[in-house]
């Protein structure tokens, strides 16, 4: 490469890393679709606990506030605040099942009471995080991201296909929909460039939404009945505070898993903004994330809100369209508290087409697959690395064997990402054990 290119391609990095403000709002924009799908688990919570529609929607909305405080935080560089990178919050899978035990066994105050608890053990584990480098192996970190990838296939493909609930029938126009919309999403990331691939996504969002339009394919995953209001302050803490010591193991579990989510999603971005080693050498970054993770998790806890944690669609986005930094993660956070004051505006964003929210996980998860195989070729493997990837995929298939594993579980796809996470960590600390070699406990063995 000349001198020349490759003062180019450092200016491009540069300016996809530090995006002016328009930019980054497109670049926001984009981000923000594949949050109409992470309410698909809420949406199954609410259908469970048989909640009205304006408790629903001040749920989502308190969800909201907590996903754009951890988005802040985590881009911030000040201290013991912040990881300086691009990882935005979500809700998803993590807290799925401690949110349905406590639902059934206390409702939204015993809810409250243990998503504050389990961001308490998150800030507790972030504070000790840089005495326990193995989490951070690239193998542990490679079969959490695949993981992941693997469980976000398992929701988005039936959404994809317009069919999320068990024994529908596929509908050729909405397969269609789906099909044509990632087809033009891929095909700009691809063969585009410039504009055209930065905002592949966003091109193909608004191209899905005009043949869903045209088609009459515009059944959302989940709706609200009414006219919400334009503004509204969602409550807070109006469910109250309730603790059941069983469910502290539960809750311990689901906290340490998101926390293990985070510090994957945390060295994935790294990844995305250019730096080349697959696990950091200082662990402080990483720590720091974790801690903003923890601090949404009791303050969503505090307000009445769902469980957060790091949004691995979000960032392989990012690593699609090559827009990251802290400035997108500003406007960004800035959008979600926006959506979080605004009924409205969340309104219309969960009522997206299932097709169309179908495809835009699969572009993204597609990129997140990529990425876990990038952090567990990145190594040579010997017989430990061998067992701890195979048997934590392996037992975590197991799952869809075994419905209801956890307590309260009541969903095969968090079982399986639940128990490969934790049978990877197990694994690694069981062949850890009295290592004679202070080489075989660095992050890259």
């Amino acid at each position: 490469m000349s001198a020349s290119s490759a003062s180019e391609t450092t200016a491009r990095d540069a300016a996809n890393l530090s995006p002016g403000i328009p930019a980054a709002m497109l670049a926001a924009l984009e981000h923000a679709a594949l949050y109409a799908v992470s309410f698909a688990f809420p949406a199954l919570l609410i259908r469970h606990a048989g909640m009205p529609d304006a408790d629903a929607m001040r749920l989502i909305q308190t969800s909201f506030i907590a996903m754009g405080l951890v988005t802040f935080l985590t881009a911030l560089k000040y201290g013991k605040l912040g990881a300086g990178l691009f990882c935005p919050a979500v809700t998803g899978p993590s807290f799925f099942s401690l949110a349905l035990l406590s639902v059934k066994e206390g409702g939204l105050a015993l809810l409250s009471g243990m998503l504050l608890t389990a961001g308490l053990i998150q800030v507790l584990v972030s504070q000790v995080l840089h005495r326990l480098r193995f989490l951070l192996s690239a193998d542990l970190m490679g079969v959490v991201v695949l993981m992941i990838g693997i469980t976000g296939v398992t929701f988005a493909a039936p959404v994809f296909l317009g069919c999320p609930q068990p024994g529908a029938q596929i509908h050729l126009p909405t397969l269609a929909v789906a099909i044509i919309t990632l087809l033009i999403m891929s095909l700009l990331s691809v063969r585009g460039s410039g504009l055209w691939r930065r905002y592949s996504m966003l091109i193909g969002l608004a191209a899905g939404m005009a043949l869903a339009w045209l088609f009459n394919v515009r059944a959302p995953l989940f709706t609200v009945s009414g006219t919400p209001a334009l503004f509204e302050v969602p409550f807070f803490g109006r469910a109250g505070l309730a603790f059941k010591p069983a469910l502290l193991l539960p809750c311990a579990l689901a906290a340490l898993i998101s926390a293990l989510k985070a510090c994957a999603c945390l060295i994935a971005s790294r990844q995305v903004a250019g730096e080349a080693e697959a696990v950091p050498a200082r662990a402080e970054p990483i720590s720091n994330g974790v801690l903003a993770v923890g601090l949404g998790n009791a303050f969503s806890g505090l307000a009445g809100g769902l469980g957060v944690s790091a949004s691995a669609g979000n960032v392989g986005l990012s690593l699609a369209t090559g827009v990251a930094g802290r400035r997108l993660a500003f406007v960004l956070s800035a959008g979600l508290l926006l959506l979080g004051f605004s009924p409205r505006l969340t309104s219309v964003l969960i009522s997206m087409p299932m097709p169309v929210m179908g495809a835009c996980l699969l572009y993204s998860i597609s990129f997140m697959l990529v990425l876990a195989f990038r952090l567990l070729t990145a190594q040579t493997f010997d017989a430990r690395k061998t067992f701890v990837l195979g048997i934590a995929i392996t037992f975590g298939f197991c799952a869809d064997l075994l419905p209801g594993l956890f307590p309260g579980g009541h969903s095969q796809v968090t079982d399986r990402l639940n128990l490969s996470i934790l049978l990877a960590l197990c694994l690694s600390l069981v062949f850890r054990i009295r290592a004679r070699r202070p080489a075989e406990c660095s992050p890259g063995k």
